[in-house]
């Protein structure tokens, strides 16, 4: 049920990581890894659709999901809120799309939906130019995954408090 996808200023930062928890932030990462190898024996099929994606990367990332992970979250200082919005919204994509994560689209999925969430939750954010520089692509990449992922989740952004309570307690609990 949940998980689905079987796959401010200088001097302010070190207050931002204070606001996720060391908690939640140790249990999203392995989460994300666990589900990345669980789908890396998926076949040629779902390969194809992948590969159409804006997400897709021909070759394997420099950099571990988890060190992205980290990077994103220390550079856009988002909330924890907007952290397990974006695990929904991602679960949200894998149900409803044929979209599976693999070593190939992760980091663009995962940028994609975090940018959103934290534009969707966040009082604060910062210009695109900002967030394309955060996660090592073009300005115009983002804006083109950023749209797509919107495409793929139909634009459906508003999430629940029984959804976001159970992901929240999910994470919290999560044994990896």
């Amino acid at each position: 049920m949940l998980i689905i996808w079987t796959y401010k200023k200088q001097h302010h930062q070190s207050q931002h990581i204070k606001k996720i928890s060391s908690h939640v932030k140790s249990k999203v990462i392995p989460i994300i890894e666990e589900n990345l190898r669980a789908n890396t024996s998926i076949k040629v099929k779902v390969l194809n659709y992948q590969c159409k994606l804006s997400f897709y990367l021909k070759k394997k990332a420099n950099i571990t999901i988890s060190d992205y992970i980290e990077r994103l979250i220390r550079y856009t200082r988002c909330e924890e809120a907007s952290l397990i919005t974006s695990l929904i919204y991602i679960d949200r994509i894998c149900e409803e799309t044929p979209l599976v994560l693999t070593e190939h689209n992760i980091y663009r999925v995962v940028l994609a939906s975090l940018i959103t969430a934290i534009k969707y939750n966040e009082d604060e954010i910062y210009s695109n130019n900002f967030y394309a520089k955060v996660g090592g692509i073009p300005r115009e990449e983002l804006d083109r995954i950023e749209y797509e992922f919107l495409k793929l989740i139909n634009y459906s952004l508003y999430v629940n408090t029984d959804t976001f309570q159970k992901y929240k307690v999910y994470i919290k609990q999560y044994r990896g």
